[in-house]
């Protein structure tokens, strides 16, 4: 559900684009995570073939905006001609003493630039605050091994990666709190390791970065108050991916 107010969000055609939601967006994309760790699936974020919807479509602008930043210039072609040199400066001759000042025109200021309707939108806005996104892809208890469900969702999010052409992502491994903080540290490489590696084999072609968080970094929730330590338990014990150039 909140996949699918994401999308009516960020349409045009179903929701006139304001700044005052972008806010909005932002709480929703937390939500959509949060209960996609929940819910242990993807589905409602990458759709058949590796399209995005909901809270992966906020991901997908934010890679776009990133793409189009880090575009080098075009390098010159084979028949480029470097221009002349430009000659020296030569100053215009001093006014005589029967030279007569044009009258001084009243300037008028350009008109402010208005971007076309269908240019800014409320989820490109957003995915400047959305730098990752919690992934459910699980791994057998106490083990690096991705279960069913996580090979399921491994191959929904190459299926992703290879229809949006990332060039680059980074797996950054998180587990709760249970345990000792040093085994967990090391959990979490592994598991973020095992990820990539599973991409790899799946004919992955991005660069992939590995970071270990263990239980460093607890996730920053919507409103912890609104589940319960299970609940809470689960979406720590997360994969955050990010994208990048």
């Amino acid at each position: 559900m909140y996949n699918a107010a994401l999308d009516t969000l960020g349409d045009p055609g179903q929701t006139t684009q304001s700044e005052q939601l972008v806010p909005v967006a932002e709480r929703l994309a937390a939500l959509a995570q949060e209960n996609m760790m929940l819910a242990g699936s993807m589905e409602s974020t990458i759709t058949r073939g590796g399209g995005a919807s909901g809270v992966m479509t906020v991901m997908q602008r934010g890679l776009a905006v990133e793409l189009v930043a880090a575009k080098p210039e075009a390098a010159p072609t084979a028949d480029y001609v470097a221009p002349a040199p430009a000659v020296d400066y030569v100053a215009p001759p001093a006014p005589t003493a029967d030279y007569v000042a044009p009258p001084a025109q009243e300037y008028a200021a350009a008109p402010a630039y208005t971007p076309p309707p269908d240019e800014w939108n409320v989820l490109t806005e957003a995915a400047k605050k959305v730098d990752s996104v919690f992934l459910p892809i699980r791994f057998g208890f106490d083990s690096d091994r991705l279960d069913a469900s996580g090979v399921k969702e491994a191959l929904r999010l190459a299926e992703f990666i290879k229809a949006q052409q990332v060039p680059r992502l980074i797996i950054t491994g998180h587990t709760d709190d249970v345990g000792d903080a040093s085994y967990n540290l090391d959990l979490s490489v592994r598991r973020a390791t095992s990820l990539r590696d599973f991409l790899l084999s799946d004919g992955v072609y991005a660069k992939i970065d590995i970071i270990g968080k263990g239980e460093s970094e607890p996730p920053l929730y919507s409103d912890a108050a609104i589940y319960n330590l299970d609940e809470l338990r689960t979406i720590a014990r997360r994969v955050e991916i990010a994208f990048g150039h």
